[in-house]
């Protein structure tokens, strides 16, 4: 036998596939004896359902030409085969000479799967409006077979152009869709101009998906706009400004009896509204969900039909499930039930109201502790319907919200900037925006909400029009009009006639582990605004710093109902008289 009887190559080596792919490799046999030789092809190595070979043997012949030829070996993976490094091997042997006569490795690399990129859709793409403000949706869908988070972003061409994703962030399960919405707003707005274009690309991290989009926003005063492109109007209006000043001088020099026109709402001290039904609310938690029970103290009619009962409609797309049910015994109670209990956690009992006559129920929902994303809900217990009367980014300021005293106005505090500023809105109507009633002002600081100003220092005067800010030991009381922002100089507060009393129509949760009972512990948090910012001892630590043995013994010894300080602990507060570890 000579010493190499064959040659054998392949091509392409090495191979790189993933799976679910296919690929042709050429074998080449040159036969580099002076015999006819039928030479026979096997492949090693590899499993019999990842490869198929064209022919399993070759017949040559001694010298060119007839001494080379060529097979093709099909790779084909399973979309289950498994990523790693493999090395099969191609085998010539003949029954002219025994043993294996050659072999070819082929170094095989197996890579993950590319993992499917989201699809992302922009309703509509083009959008024209005359509005200052454009809103997009934008629709997601995952192809993957495992859950995916799609964290957006919005590049645009223009400088002077705002955008905002509510929100940025989509969480999709495998195979599903979902949406959120796009808002632009270009900082000036187009008045009487010709259309301005303003182009923007929205896309994902990680991943090479991306739309265009474009808004083109038409003059807001359309008809002001044709009168200017008249040459005649032109002229008028270049006129019109000399005109109008020549009026305005006119009627300030004009001799006239001087009358005080700016009626006056604010006459002296008045009396907050006080508490005028028995209707109490309380949270409760029951597994992952969240309960708020309202109890009536009366007997009231069966709930309706559920099937018939409207579906809880939050602001831009958050999904929740309301849920009704009355007391089997004296048929008092109503619960309101969410899904989600990370939203509307034990803490958030504080931030609960109901108003004087009982009607409505406000509580407040948000993404952390930190109040991001917070939404503001009213419960009607006459027509039991809820509906999400607020969405608020950030800056909502961790307080309950007030009502007037038939319930038809909520006031509630929110930080604009670094200044606190009110905020209100008309609850009975179901279109009414939330206004700030105020601007700036100076009367309205975080110390009012702390220590024993924890139930808050505003409420609404017996009149229903007036909000007054103060607290039981302020000697002072200012009023802010509900209708018109506008606020009194400060009057002299008589506590007999604000009257801020604590707040009686709110029931504390149910103590952990989230059910009923007299062994378990109501909880208190160190970041609570009653005590956070007090200093513990003589040090600098704050109980919001640095307090978690203060906050969890007092949550034993209020458990235990100790009420007087053992004689050798200080106050966190010194100057507390009381001595008690409660919440206020």
């Amino acid at each position: 036998m000579p010493q190499k009887p064959v040659t054998v190559r392949t091509e392409p080596n090495p191979v790189h596939l993933t799976p679910g792919e296919t690929m042709d490799i050429t074998i080449t046999l040159i036969n580099n004896s002076q015999e006819v030789v039928r030479y026979e092809i096997a492949v090693t190595n590899m499993k019999a359902d990842w490869f198929k070979l064209e022919r399993s043997d070759m017949l040559l012949y001694p010298g060119e030409p007839g001494n080379e030829g060529t097979l093709t070996l099909t790779i084909s993976l399973p979309a289950d085969a498994s990523p790693a490094s493999y090395l099969p091997s191609i085998q010539v042997t003949s029954n002219r000479w025994s043993g294996i006569l050659a072999t070819s490795p082929i170094n095989l690399a197996i890579k993950p799967p590319k993992l499917a990129a989201p699809d992302i859709t922009l309703e509509p793409e083009v959008l024209r409006t005359r509005l200052g403000t454009a809103i997009y949706r934008v629709n997601l869908k995952n192809n993957q077979k495992q859950p995916l988070s799609v964290r957006l972003y919005v590049e645009h061409e223009q400088r002077n152009v705002q955008s905002n994703l509510i929100p940025p962030v989509i969480r999709l399960a495998p195979n599903s869709s979902g949406f959120t919405m796009l808002k632009i707003q270009p900082q000036r707005r187009n008045w009487i101009r010709a259309d301005k274009i303003y182009k923007f690309r929205l896309a994902a991290d990680d991943t090479p998906v991306e739309v265009i989009g474009t808004l083109r926003q038409s003059a807001a005063l359309p008809q002001v706009r044709a009168i200017i492109s008249s040459l005649g109007w032109s002229l008028i209006l270049v006129m019109l400004p000399l005109i109008l000043s020549g009026l305005l001088i006119t009627f300030v020099l004009w001799p006239r009896q001087a009358t005080n026109i700016r009626p006056n709402f604010f006459t002296g001290p008045v009396s907050c509204v006080q508490n005028s039904s028995k209707v109490t609310a309380s949270l409760m938690m029951q597994g992952d969900k969240s309960i708020i029970e309202i109890d009536l103290g009366k007997i009231i009619d069966p709930p309706p039909n559920p099937d018939a009962e409207e579906a809880f409609k939050p602001i831009l797309g958050f999904s929740r499930k309301s849920l009704l049910q009355t007391d089997e015994v004296n048929n008092t109670i109503i619960r309101i039930s969410t899904n989600d209990v990370t939203r509307l956690p034990g803490i958030f009992s504080s931030l609960i109201s109901v108003s004087p006559n009982g009607r409505y129920v406000a509580y407040v929902t948000a993404r952390n502790q930190l109040m991001d994303d917070t939404i503001i809900n009213i419960y009607d217990t006459e027509t039991r319907k809820q509906r999400a009367v607020d969405r608020i980014n950030s800056g909502f300021w961790p307080s309950h919200p007030i009502f007037n005293g038939d319930g038809s106005r909520l006031v509630y505090t929110k930080k604009v900037d670094s200044q606190l500023e009110l905020f209100g809105l008309d609850t009975t109507s179901a279109t009414t925006e939330p206004r700030q009633l105020t601007k700036q002002p100076n009367f309205l600081t975080p110390d009012l909400y702390y220590g024993d100003n924890a139930p808050g220092p505003v409420c609404f005067a017996t009149d229903g029009n007036q909000v007054v800010v103060a607290t039981p030991n302020s000697p002072t009381q200012t009023q802010v009009d509900f209708n018109t922002g506008l606020n009194s100089p400060p009057f002299t507060n008589q506590h007999s006639q604000t009257a801020l009393e604590p707040i009686t129509n709110i029931r504390q949760p149910a103590p952990a582990p989230l059910n009923r009972g007299e062994c378990f512990v109501p909880t208190f948090s160190l970041n609570a605004l009653e005590w956070r910012d007090q200093q513990m001892k003589s040090r600098n630590d704050k109980i919001g710093e640095a307090g978690c043995p203060l906050t969890a013994a007092a949550m034993v010894m209020n458990y235990y109902k100790v009420d007087k300080l053992l004689p050798n602990v200080k106050t966190a507060k010194e100057q507390n008289t009381s001595g008690k570890f409660a919440k206020s």
